[in-house]
């Protein structure tokens, strides 16, 4: 039997065309997925000036003066402005994947007969609050619906999201302002015990820093692995923004494990050189230990109570003076008690 010889190309073009034809199903499929319109939600025609909700920490209520968002309750607490001005964008123009239903029935299905979340939004007197209803687990949306109206729709997991922070979620935390090796002057260690010592460096024209710990020559590894220590130190958490002294005794403060006072050269330019020009002083109050990992701490007269990593305090607070003794002073010392 004679094969015929048009028979393969046949195929080829039949599979060209399956597959182009398949191609532009796709193609076709994800020109509708970005076609998709969204479903305007009626909202306030004026700029939005105040936000209430509640988190899982509790209420949270923000307000807008001039260009400045605030917390209702105290305008000084260090509000981080990302956080109201994304819910302000966000819900200036709420913009649904789908409208449900119309008439406001079964509530129920949608978790709107008791919302998980209220969110107030109000502009110069006028008000509407969006109820949060249950997660389509599906199409990862929530269902929504306006207070006082019958239309349910989706919105993305998005928009609930961005209403979920807590007050000090939001905050703008303080910053350690000791960055650097080079910067360090001197570090003095008072520890609750009564015991203190004082680390200083200094340095001879284009020398390497030298390390004296209570006016004798220091081993400088040790010394300078010591500052960096100190360089490594951030706010990890902020847990009370204006404490009273009453307060303070809560995180250990009134009676602290230990201060350090940091004398540093506060210059713009990292150089190597430890200038006397523009030094300044911050100190550093830690507390008790807040039972994870870290340490309560007070960053120089302010009323704030932050934490700090617990693994770089216990470095810092483990060393003594004596840990700081030149190598060949150690070895020496511990040759005459051998001899003795």
């Amino acid at each position: 039997m004679k094969r015929n010889k048009w028979l393969p190309m046949v195929l080829a073009v039949v599979a060209i065309g399956v597959l182009g034809g398949g191609y532009m199903i796709l193609d076709q499929m994800s020109r509708e997925e970005d076609e998709v319109e969204t479903v305007a939600v009626p909202t306030l025609s004026g700029e939005i000036d105040s936000i209430e909700y509640t988190s899982d920490t509790g209420k949270v209520s923000l307000v807008k003066n001039g260009d400045v968002w605030q917390w209702s309750e105290d305008a000084a607490f260090p509000l981080r402005q990302d956080y109201p001005q994304a819910m302000a964008s966000q819900a200036q123009t709420i913009e649904a994947t789908s409208l449900v239903r119309s008439d406001g029935q079964n509530l129920s299905d949608y978790g709107l007969d008791d919302p998980a979340q209220s969110i107030l939004l109000s502009s110069q007197g006028d008000s509407i609050t969006c109820l949060i209803g249950d997660l389509n687990s599906y199409t990862d949306e929530y269902y929504m619906m306006l207070e006082g109206e019958k239309e349910i729709y989706t919105v993305p997991s998005s928009f609930p999201t961005t209403f979920s922070y807590g007050l000090y979620d939001m905050i703008e935390m303080e910053q350690w302002p000791v960055s650097t090796v080079s910067s360090v002057n001197s570090v003095t260690v008072e520890k609750s015990d009564g015991s203190s010592w004082e680390l200083t460096a200094s340095q001879e024209d284009d020398e390497d820093l030298s390390y004296q710990v209570d006016g004798k020559e220091a081993d400088d590894t040790s010394a300078q692995e010591y500052v960096r220590n100190i360089t490594y130190l951030t706010v990890s958490q902020c847990v009370n923004y204006k404490a009273s002294d009453s307060e303070l005794t809560t995180y250990g403060l009134d009676s602290p494990e230990a201060i350090l006072r940091i004398r540093y050269s506060d210059s713009a330019e990292d150089d190597s050189s430890v200038s006397e020009n523009e030094v300044q002083e911050i100190t550093l109050t830690i507390g008790a230990s807040n039972g994870n990992d870290g340490y309560y701490v007070r960053i120089g007269d302010s009323q704030a109570v932050n934490v700090m990593s617990a693994e770089v305090l216990d470095e810092i607070l483990s060393k003594n003076a004596a840990d700081f003794e030149p190598a060949e002073e150690t070895q020496s010392s511990s040759g005459e008690q051998a001899n003795s």
